[in-house]
């Protein structure tokens, strides 16, 4: 595995509450320690704003853009970018990023919801519920697509929405709710062997008696649960990045608990081989003859 480079993005992202900016920082250091990775940092907490999608996509332009720059200069360097972002929203900027510099990835997406709606189908009208679809083209964000549908796997979904049902089936993409835990892990094994693997990680996707997000939903996986999911991740697949949003707990033992819980997930995948460090980097710097 190449070298690791954690890239913590704070800022506005469609936000709907401040709790996931304030925590980014204990997140990211988290991750530095445990992938032994060096930290870029841009961006600052911001208030929270609650506004239609249009309005909350052209309010996070400053964040996305530096994302998707940011990403790509990981990329370009052969790292590994380990991403800590507030909400789900930015992924519509850093996975395009890997999916144009890095051939035939599969995005694994751990979500409690289905972020599966397009302008025509949101009755919220939430940036952060309509992600996945600009990833697919269904809708142009302005920071590109690429994914194919047999490419992606959504994981953990205990709370979807009809409209989002309905696109799953009429896509044929992959699913796995954990309700037959076994069952579903040998699925991923299956599906994942030998592939190039990006991981999104939603908080949600945790039992909130473990690890606390904003949109807490009873039933999802435990620990040791999602501590097996990922350590088959890491032993069939090359991990070519990762991403964690909405991690948002409101107090300091909320995020220890949340902190360990997620230390002891993400523990297999940042146990796979790894080459020697690179040497340190600012951020800026790309490789010699690369082009951002």
């Amino acid at each position: 595995m190449s070298d690791r480079i954690v890239i913590r993005a704070n800022g506005y992202a469609g936000d709907c509450s401040g709790e996931a900016m304030a925590a980014l920082p204990a997140l990211s250091d988290m991750l530095g320690e445990l992938f032994e990775a060096e930290t870029i940092a841009f961006g600052d907490p911001q208030d929270a704003r609650d506004m239609p999608w249009q309005k909350a996509l052209e309010a996070s332009e400053g964040l996305l853009s530096e994302l998707a720059k940011t990403t790509t200069r990981a990329l370009q360097r052969d790292a590994v970018p380990i991403i800590a972002t507030p909400r789900c929203a930015a992924a519509i900027a850093s996975i395009p990023a890997v999916l144009a510099s890095r051939d035939h990835v599969h995005v694994v997406w751990f979500d409690a919801h289905g972020d599966l709606h397009t302008p025509a189908t949101t009755q919220s009208g939430y940036l952060g519920g309509m992600p996945i679809t600009a990833l697919l083209g269904e809708w142009r964000s302005g920071y590109g697509a690429g994914l194919q549908p047999e490419r992606l796997l959504h994981l953990g979904g205990r709370d979807l929405e009809d409209a989002e049902r309905a696109f799953i089936e009429r896509h044929g993409i992959f699913t796995a709710s954990f309700a037959d835990f076994d069952h579903d892990l040998g699925r991923i094994e299956q599906e994942l062997t030998g592939k190039k693997v990006f991981v999104h990680l939603d908080c949600d996707v945790f039992d909130p008696r473990d690890v606390i997000a904003d949109y807490r939903v009873p039933g999802g996986l435990r620990s040791d649960q999602a501590a097996a999911v990922f350590s088959v991740i890491a032993r069939v697949s090359d991990l070519v990045g990762l991403e964690i949003t909405e991690f948002s707990p409101g107090n300091p033992e909320e995020m220890q608990r949340s902190l360990a819980a997620l230390r002891q997930a993400l523990s297999g995948l940042a146990a796979q081989d790894r080459d020697p460090p690179l040497p340190h980097w600012d951020g800026n710097q790309l490789d010699r003859g690369a082009n951002c």
